[in-house]
């Protein structure tokens, strides 16, 4: 079996393949069938092993039972800074257990606003939700992380599947949560409540994703559009058992996905109307939000900040060449700046990019991260700095040089028309969180 494997996998997965079980067992020691050995293992193959076998470890966890459970709780009730040591695949576990001990760790490290791991927290509750939990889920899908709103969607969508004494109590109320998340700003947690509602019998959902089929959105090197045509793909695949031969590494336009959107889209329009009990030409597909419509960027950035912090959440700005900061993945928020202003943003960044002489990676690598993005004029890469720490607090790590581009582009975002709107007074505000949370006070 190996041998045929070999021919077909790269000779790295063979050996991951291979060596995962031992090194789940913790290396190269004699097997043992003692469950507190094994735990103890298993646990810090969890927390040290290779990246590729973290999950599997922690999974291993879960058919020791009591004895596992007994000894997480010793080590971990009360003292989530120690939990948090153990990294998100350990603490995702924990829901996974059959004991209210263990859930309620899962829901304190949830609670926590500076717990790094909040999203696998929620993932391991989601997994058998309880009745009693169903108001915590719903107010997780407001939560400031997408990570931690896409399992909370998870978990709303199970629980309306729930029956308790032969009624679903859940099922109405998860409703209009789900449909609320169809106008999340991340594409992630949108498709997530669209397949959630089509599961539930709303299949005009599906159109959502539909349109995430079409995308070929960038951000400077990330090619969002194509990720998001993937996930879509698959998830499709998975409800509908293929996708009429769309292919997520070609383009939209390209004339074999053109025809399989076609046909996709056929096929959703007979799906909602079967479940609105009308014939198909008597179905009106729905009108998307702006903000869930394909986009694609035709004017280049010139600069720009990605910031993505374990507990702060992700943030997104590209100043581009017309003058115009872009706020966001996919449709971005767009805040017009005064004419000539992203040339004098990009010279600011440049000086900064000057001052800091070779040195471009300041800290260490961990689950916060902050990137500075400059695109100099000979070259059409951009060029980096990054600041790169794990939850605690590090005292100094952004540049003093990197401050008057900071405080340039903030001042920008707060002088913005929308500032009007609540929405832009939150925008500032979680641009500034965003990067305290990573690069310390501004």
């Amino acid at each position: 079996m190996v041998g045929d494997l070999s021919r077909l996998l790269s000779p790295l997965v063979v050996l991951l393949l291979s060596v995962a079980p031992a090194l789940a067992q913790g290396g190269g020691r004699t097997a043992t069938t003692d469950p507190t050995e094994l735990f103890e293992r298993h646990l810090r193959a969890a927390r040290e092993g290779p990246v590729q076998i973290r999950s599997q470890a922690a999974a291993r966890l879960v058919p020791l039972g009591a004895v596992a459970a007994d000894r997480l709780v010793e080590l971990f009730d009360g003292k989530l800074s120690a939990l948090a040591q153990q990294g998100q695949e350990t603490v995702e576990v924990l829901g996974r257990f059959d004991d209210a001990r263990l859930r309620a760790l899962a829901w304190s490290a949830l609670d926590d606003a500076d717990f790094p791991w909040r999203p696998a927290a929620l993932r391991g509750l989601a997994h058998a939700p309880q009745p009693e939990e169903f108001p915590a889920f719903a107010a997780a899908l407001d939560d400031t992380l997408a990570a931690v709103r896409a399992a909370a969607v998870t978990a709303v969508a199970s629980s309306a599947l729930q029956t308790v004494d032969g009624a679903s109590p859940f099922r109405e109320p998860s409703l209009p949560l789900l449909r609320a998340r169809l106008g999340d700003e991340d594409d992630r947690v949108r498709r997530a409540a669209a397949f959630a509602l089509d599961g539930l019998g709303e299949a005009y959902a599906l159109y959502w994703p539909l349109a995430d089929l079409q995308r070929e959105d960038t951000w400077f090197e990330f090619e969002n559009g194509r990720a998001a045509r993937y996930d879509a793909a698959r998830q499709f695949t998975a409800r509908l058992g293929d996708t009429a031969g769309y292919r997520p590494e070609l383009s939209p336009s390209d004339p074999t996905n053109a025809a399989a959107t076609l046909a996709l889209e056929q096929r959703l329009r007979e799906r909602a109307a079967k479940s609105l009990g009308v014939e198909p030409a008597e179905f009106t597909p729905p009108e998307l939000p702006p903000h869930a419509q394909p986009w694609q960027a035709t004017v280049p950035a010139l600069c720009g900040i990605e910031v993505r912090s374990c507990r702060r959440g992700e943030l997104f700005l590209a100043v581009g060449a017309d003058d115009v900061l872009r706020v966001g993945l996919g449709r971005p928020l767009e805040v017009p700046l005064a004419e000539g202003r992203a040339a004098e943003l990009a010279a600011l960044l440049a000086g900064a990019y000057e001052s800091l002489g070779e040195t471009r990676d300041f800290g260490t690598p961990g689950c916060d991260l902050e990137v500075y993005r400059w695109v100099p004029e000979s070259s059409a890469s951009p060029s980096y700095v990054r600041l790169l720490k794990g939850p605690e607090p590090v005292e100094g790590l952004r540049p003093e040089a990197l401050q008057p581009f900071l405080a340039a582009v903030l001042a920008d975002a707060a002088r913005a028309p929308l500032l009007s709107d609540l929405r832009a007074v939150d925008l500032v505000q979680g641009i500034e969180l965003a990067l305290e949370a990573v690069g310390g006070p501004l």
